[in-house]
């Protein structure tokens, strides 16, 4: 017993010096905290703006995003909940069967440049609800009206955590090429070069955004403890999958726009689907690198989303797109981003966000139901 106080005063110091303990919520959820992170998060935020400006990516005098510069096009939709949804995932805007949001959906490469659409690189597909009451997640938009779902065409990340984030935007603010990021010491991080090269291929592949399934690839809440990942894959229906403009350094776009052809174009569907975490050790929330197995824990349509026939390349709408900003942090409590990535991007988004808007003079504010461009 004489070592009993000298025990009690290591566990309260390993206490004391470790990250502040989660709520019981987030460990159930399977977050877990590194001491080091809201620093490293700090790091990755400069680093983002530091690249951004020393790329100087702006062209035509805007300011791009440093991820995903490229846009398609942001094409009004309708986000209606299944009438048939399964009772175990009904909250936060799923909650009411066959209520229906109006939404936005940016479609757009990866890359931090602009560059010809048949180079090998992530697609994204960016939807954003609007009339979702309730109050958010981020401080300063408690009261804005949406919810953002972010998705790319690969579904699983490609760097484990915080501390390769960091490491590989130091590589990219000195000018080094990222391949340093994969084989610059050992062990080599054979996992993620390959989550890469297959991001490459499928995005090689992809000749229209609107035939191409989507990922969340990093969890998310659902209600009061279940754990989730996204997925938006197109309905079934006879959309043409043929490339017609091929020569074009943009012809994803003209391919969408093809298909949404006001006067002779069709309407478009996806179904939005929830994937529920099974077995907690072979389903990570820290490790976005490992994709949940589909064939244990399959998709559950519980959304449809769809793309009525449209212009969407006025230029003003085409402007307005630009200026939208998406983050996995627009979002209500029940929907609340999981795992270290997540919480990586909520610091660099809004860090990109602010810098962006503040050089391209514009105000910085969600979209309403009304806004139209």
């Amino acid at each position: 017993m004489k070592n009993s106080g000298l025990i009690l005063v290591l566990l309260f110091a390993l206490g004391c010096s470790a990250a502040p303990a989660p709520v019981a919520q987030e460990q159930q959820s399977g977050e877990i905290y590194s001491p080091d992170e809201d620093a490293l998060n700090k790091e990755i935020a400069e680093l983002s703006v530091a690249v951004l400006r020393k790329d100087g990516s702006a062209r035509k005098d805007v300011m791009t995003r440093d991820v995903h510069a490229k846009h398609h096009g942001c094409l009004r939709a309708t986000f209606k909940v299944n009438e048939d949804i399964p009772a175990e995932y009904r909250s936060g805007v799923f909650a009411v069967p066959g209520k229906e949001y109006a939404a936005w959906i940016r479609f757009s490469n990866g890359s931090q440049r602009i560059q010809a659409d048949k180079t090998g690189d992530a697609r994204g597909m960016a939807v954003k609800l609007m009339g979702v009451d309730g109050e958010k997640l981020l401080d300063g938009e408690k009261n804005a009206g949406t919810q953002d779902f972010l998705l790319i065409n690969h579904d699983a990340f490609f760097v484990k955590d915080g501390r390769d984030y960091a490491e590989f935007f130091r590589l990219l603010a000195k000018g080094s090429s990222p391949v340093w990021f994969f084989f610059g010491r050992l062990p080599w991080r054979w996992t993620e070069f390959n989550a890469v090269g297959r991001i490459r291929s499928n995005g090689k592949k992809m000749v229209n955004p609107l035939l191409s399934p989507y990922f969340s690839a990093t969890p998310y809440r659902l209600g009061d403890g279940a754990v989730v990942k996204y997925s938006a894959r197109p309905c079934e229906q006879k959309t043409d999958g043929r490339n017609y403009f091929p020569d074009s350094p943009d012809y994803l776009r003209l391919n969408m726009k093809r298909s949404l052809d006001a006067r002779e174009g069709k309407p478009v569907c996806f179904q939005f689907m929830i994937q529920k975490r099974g077995e907690p050790r072979e389903m990570s929330v820290e490790d976005s690198r490992i994709p949940w197995d589909q064939a244990k824990s399959p998709f559950t349509p519980v959304a449809s989303v769809n793309i009525p026939a449209q212009d969407f390349s006025s230029e003003a709408q085409m402007r307005q797109c630009e200026n939208f900003s998406f983050t996995p942090w627009h979002s209500l409590p029940a929907h609340r981003p999981l795992g270290n990535i997540n919480r990586t991007r909520k610091a660099v988004y809004e860090a990109i966000s602010a810098y962006r808007h503040g050089a391209n003079h514009e105000s910085r504010r969600e979209p309403g139901v009304e806004d139209k461009p």
